[in-house]
């Protein structure tokens, strides 16, 4: 099974809002969430944190993307 948290981008369902519409402002988002504790405090170490909407696990991702 997986588990995974994301933005709402069309919090009224109909438009983007001007504030997701820029990446910083995205970027600075997810940085503010601590994966890295969730996955240590909330699941005990048992996730991998996934970096793209495919699973860490598939081998074809493994050579070309590295988690931070």
């Amino acid at each position: 099974s997986y588990s995974y948290i994301g933005l709402n981008m069309k919090p009224d369902g109909v438009e983007f809002k001007p504030y997701f519409t820029d990446k910083k402002v995205r970027r600075a988002i997810a940085h503010l969430v601590p994966v890295d504790e969730i996955i240590d405090v909330i699941v005990q170490g048992k996730a991998i944190r996934q970096i793209a909407n495919i699973s860490p696990l598939k081998k074809i991702l493994q050579p070309r993307f590295k988690a931070n």
